[in-house]
């Protein structure tokens, strides 16, 4: 018998709620939520690609209007927000597959 959570996780970040609400929603914290849809992007036999597509789109959208947030930031001299910077760099090049294994 598979476990409903990780296809819940995922049908819920595709209404666009946030891993806040998708804890909420699970009864669960924000970290295993997030480990929820990390893991059945990878692992979950039923997620269709059209689905694994739409929910990389919406990550790396999100990943951009941080990004886009924390340079501005950048931009006024504020270097309290490298590291946050740094983070959503990060994030996305690990969504994207982007280091070696």
């Amino acid at each position: 018998m598979t476990n409903p959570v990780p296809r819940s996780a995922i049908d819920l970040r595709l209404d666009g709620l946030s891993f806040e609400e998708i804890a909420t929603a699970l009864g669960v914290d924000c970290a295993t939520a997030i480990e929820l849809i990390q893991l059945a992007l990878v692992f979950l036999p039923g997620l269709r690609e059209v689905e694994k597509d739409a929910i990389m789109l919406l990550e790396l959208q999100r990943l951009d209007a941080l990004q886009f947030a924390l340079f501005a930031r950048l931009k006024t001299g504020d270097l309290d927000v490298i590291n946050p910077t740094l983070e959503v760099m990060d994030r996305r090049a690990r969504l994207l597959g982007l280091y070696s294994h």
